[in-house]
């Protein structure tokens, strides 16, 4: 857990985090920044947060220029990929899916004021309705 929450979080906020779901350290006591360091150390685990490739929802929706209720809705809905290693942990976004051509199509859609049908997994084509018509696209 400590490894994956590494990618959106500061080692300060890993340790609230794992506090916050009720986890212990391997003594029993409260996670604190050392307590942090002295796993990532012990178990060899990497620290991803320097290479910057992965977001949170909060950060994702500042980049796209919309709210995190919006990300929250893509994510939910399957048109942005995002991880939560456990419930109430933060989602982790790789930053690249905000690039992917189904994400874009939902953002711009929330932009212009379109409301989009809820996404159905598997089905090849969607049909997107809005005050000037209809338009088809492939997924």
């Amino acid at each position: 857990m400590i490894e994956e929450l590494s990618k959106v979080c500061s080692d300060q906020s890993i340790a609230a985090t794992l506090n916050r779901l009720g986890f212990k350290t391997g003594g029993g006591k409260t996670w604190r920044l050392h307590s942090v360091h002295n796993a990532r150390y012990h178990h060899r685990l990497k620290n991803y947060r320097p290479e910057n490739a992965w977001i949170t929802v909060e950060q994702g929706a500042h980049e796209l220029g919309v709210s995190h209720t919006v990300i929250r809705r893509l994510i939910t809905q399957d048109t942005l990929p995002a991880t939560q290693i456990v419930p109430s942990a933060p989602w982790i976004i790789a930053r690249e899916s905000l690039t992917l051509e189904s994400a874009q199509i939902a953002i711009q859609a929330v932009r212009s004021g379109r409301q989009l049908p809820k996404h159905h997994p598997g089905a090849e084509q969607h049909s997107f309705f809005w005050s000037r018509g209809q338009v088809e696209v492939a997924g």
